[in-house]
């Protein structure tokens, strides 16, 4: 009953086109040549079918730690030692939704979903978490993810021998995730030199969205409905993205790796009170005498 159903072939090859392009279903169907509802549905049909195995394709490297930490040792010449990966959070564009409309407008003055990655050092995703409304920093929207609540119930398993993660100011400092110290204008070249490493290593991240967004235009803006359906559309580009760089597919002008540059939250002041702050800030602090010393 119902329409004939399309090839596998030709469903991967309409998804990838759609998540590739900001061409109008319109005229992806005349492309394909089916309707726009039925090109709609064979698209949303991939995602959901991706996103039923994201965990195949998007998983914490607990298996390798010591091979993560030191490929990001690999960097740089004078690295930051022991970081599992780099957190960053990037606004998708959306239409205004009818519901609740308010909450998904940005500081930018567009409306959209949040979408926060954690990368590691080969821009694969070890982490993703989407659909928060655009009007949420990134600060919240950390504290709301799965990833934070499991690092603080077993941190050991996710975080190995007290290694950690790099966010941006934006995010609150922990034991598990290293921010920058903060220039009021009066910091000691201990805390520059701190923050000069941090900002060399932790902008990888902000290449992975620079070239997940540069792969997959569709994400630049949704034209959608469903912020459920928006979602499984990011986090179907992110598998396909981490597919790309296990065949080694890297090579995105430079202009679209830094396209993620403004979607920094430092202003936000998100304040840090974290019940390992004290250890927190002891970390930093050795982590910035032992670059010192290099």
């Amino acid at each position: 009953m119902g329409r004939p159903g399309i090839s596998t072939n030709k469903e991967v090859l309409l998804s990838i086109w759609t998540l590739a392009n900001q061409e109008s279903f319109r005229g992806i169907s005349d492309r394909f040549g089916l309707s726009k509802g039925h090109a709609y549905r064979n698209f949303m049909n991939f995602c959901n079918k991706m996103c039923s195995m994201s965990s195949n394709f998007i998983k914490w490297p607990s298996n390798n730690l010591d091979d993560t930490v030191h490929k990001f040792e690999q960097l740089r010449k004078i690295p930051l030692p022991g970081v599992i990966g780099c957190v960053d959070g990037t606004h998708i564009f959306i239409k205004a939704p009818k519901k609740d409309s308010q909450s998904y407008f940005n500081r930018k003055g567009r409306h959209s979903i949040l979408l926060q990655i954690i990368c590691d050092a080969e821009m694969q995703i070890i982490d993703a978490f989407v659909g928060w409304p655009g009007s949420s920093n990134d600060s919240r929207v950390w504290k709301q993810s799965p990833i934070y609540k499991l690092l603080l119930q077993e941190p050991s398993k996710y975080l190995g021998n007290d290694y950690y993660l790099l966010g941006d100011s934006a995010y609150p400092l922990d034991t598990f995730l290293l921010v920058p110290f903060k220039d009021f204008g009066s910091l000691t070249i201990k805390q520059k030199t701190y923050n000069k490493r941090h900002s060399s290593v932790r902008v990888v991240v902000e290449q992975t969205i620079g070239l997940l967004k540069g792969r997959f235009r569709r994400l630049k803006y949704l034209d959608m409905e469903n912020i459920a359906a928006m979602s499984k559309v990011v986090m179907t580009a992110c598998i396909l993205h981490n597919l790309c760089i296990k065949k080694g597919e890297k090579d995105i002008p430079e202009d679209i790796l830094l396209d993620n540059c403004d979607d920094d939250d430092d202003g936000d002041n998100f304040p840090e009170n974290t019940q390992n702050r004290a250890a927190a800030i002891e970390k930093r602090n050795r982590i910035a005498d032992f670059l010192m010393e290099k």
